[in-house]
C-alpha cells in the first residue's frame, strides 16, 4: 500500500480548514446582517429572524406591552454583538422566545399569549420599536 504524498495531505488539510473558515464566516455574517422582521398582517403578527419564524394570530394574544426593564438568561439560543434570539427565561415570563437587537437595550415588546407562552422582540432602534408597538396596538383594537 502506498503512502499519500505529503503535498496531498497538506492540500486536504488546507481544503478542510478553508471550508471551516468559510462556513464560520458565513454564519457570523448572517447572524449580524439578517434582520429581525415583524410583519403585522390582517390576522396575525409574523416574526422572522434567521432560523426562526413564528406567526401569532391576534385572536391568540392575551396582552402586549412595551417594557424598558426586561432581563433574561439564555437557555438555548444565539447571541452576539448585534442580536440575541432563541429560548430565554426570567422569573416573570418563565421560558419564552426572544428575538432582539442588542443595540436597542431598553425597549422591548412583550407578547403574552393565551396559551401561557410569551415572545419578546424589538426593532433596531427605540423609535422603530415604538412605531411598531403603536401599529401593533392599532391592529389589535381594530
Amino acid at each position: 500500500m502506498r503512502k499519500p504524498h505529503k503535498e496531498t495531505v497538506i492540500s486536504c488539510v488546507l481544503f478542510v480548514f478553508a471550508i471551516a473558515v468559510a462556513a464560520g464566516l458565513a454564519y457570523a455574517i448572517t447572524l449580524v446582517v439578517a434582520p429581525i422582521k415583524a410583519d403585522l398582517g390582517a390576522e396575525a403578527l409574523t416574526l422572522k429572524c434567521l432560523y426562526h419564524e413564528e406567526t401569532i394570530a391576534y385572536a391568540d394574544i392575551e396582552s402586549v406591552s412595551l417594557s424598558d426593564d426586561y432581563t433574561s438568561t439564555t437557555k438555548k439560543g444565539f447571541g452576539g454583538q448585534a442580536k440575541e434570539f432563541g429560548v430565554y427565561a426570567n422569573d416573570k415570563l418563565g421560558s419564552h422566545y426572544r428575538l432582539t437587537y442588542t443595540e436597542n437595550q431598553n425597549n422591548y415588546i412583550i407578547v403574552l399569549k393565551k396559551d401561557g407562552s410569551a415572545t419578546v422582540f424589538n426593532q433596531k432602534t427605540k423609535s422603530k420599536t415604538q412605531e411598531l408597538y403603536d401599529d401593533f396596538l392599532s391592529k389589535l383594537s381594530a
